[in-house]
C-alpha cells in the first residue's frame, strides 16, 4: 500500500525544487521554521547595520505594506 509523502524543506543544503519533489511522489511540502528563521536573520542583519554603521539601508529591501497586502490578496481565492 502506498502512502502520501511529506517532506520538510528549507533547511541548509536542501537542493530539491518543487517539481523534483512532485516527480518522486511528494504530496505535501512543509517549510518548518525556515520562514521564521529567515525573518529573524533579516532582523539581526538590520540591527547589526544600525549598530555597526549607523545606517538604515536595510529599509530599501523591506516590502511596502501595499505590496504585502497585494501579495496576500492574490492568494485569497486560490
Amino acid at each position: 500500500m502506498t502512502k502520501p509523502v511529506n517532506v520538510v524543506m528549507g533547511m541548509p543544503g536542501a537542493t530539491f525544487n518543487t517539481n523534483e519533489l512532485a516527480d518522486v511522489g511528494v504530496k505535501r511540502i512543509s517549510v518548518g521554521s525556515s520562514f521564521a528563521r529567515l525573518a529573524y536573520g533579516s532582523l539581526v542583519e538590520a540591527a547589526n547595520e544600525i549598530r555597526q554603521n549607523g545606517t538604515f539601508d536595510f529599509s530599501d529591501r523591506a516590502i511596502g505594506f501595499s505590496d504585502l497586502e497585494a501579495y496576500f490578496e492574490s492568494y485569497r481565492n486560490t
